[in-house]
């Protein structure tokens, strides 16, 4: 595990971002962390890259709890979960200008590490909340958090999504 303040190189970089990538998995908060690096890329003039990452073992593993199917319905499963994405990344994306979008096989930590190599900026949205549970972040945000090539921004649940206690009004994340 590597242990940094900030990625490597990142003092000669320039400070305003060219490429912003977002790991989009379809929850509330990475529709806010969207929203949050779609504002940013319109202000800075950055490109914008939404990704969605299919790890095709969780869900299989995720159909065979819901329903009894045969091995071979597997991968007509994974297949339907790419194209239900895709419709999704589309919507998302639909009014902003130039975003690409892109549905990629496999572990969603280690992929958005590889592609956080290509860009200047990496944008998630963040489930905890709480004093507590601000310091320990989900796994695929921790991993990223700790392994990224590139700065990373987790954005913040908002306090009037379901669950979240009152007194996180003032995390709603700022406009850039």
């Amino acid at each position: 595990m590597r242990d940094r303040a900030c990625p490597t190189g990142f003092a000669t970089r320039a400070s305003t971002p060219q490429r912003i990538l977002v790991g989009f998995d379809g929850s509330p908060e990475a529709t806010d962390a969207f929203s949050y690096a779609r504002r940013l890329g319109e202000a800075t003039g950055a490109s914008l890259r939404v990704v969605t990452v299919i790890d095709p073992l969780a869900v299989s593993a995720g159909a065979y709890e819901s329903m009894v199917y045969l091995p071979e319905d597997r991968e007509l499963i994974v297949e339907r979960t790419r194209e239900d994405s895709r419709e999704r990344l589309a919507a998302l994306v639909a009014d902003a200008a130039g975003a690409e979008i892109e549905v990629v096989d496999g572990d969603p930590a280690m992929v958005l590490c590889d592609m956080s190599r290509a860009v200047d900026l990496l944008v998630l949205g963040s489930r905890h909340w709480g004093p507590i549970a601000r310091l320990v972040v989900g796994s695929t945000a921790e991993h990223v958090v700790r392994h990224a090539h590139c700065s990373v921004i987790l954005v913040p649940r908002r306090a009037e999504q379901p669950g979240a206690p009152a007194s996180e009004a003032a995390a709603a994340p700022a406009q850039p």
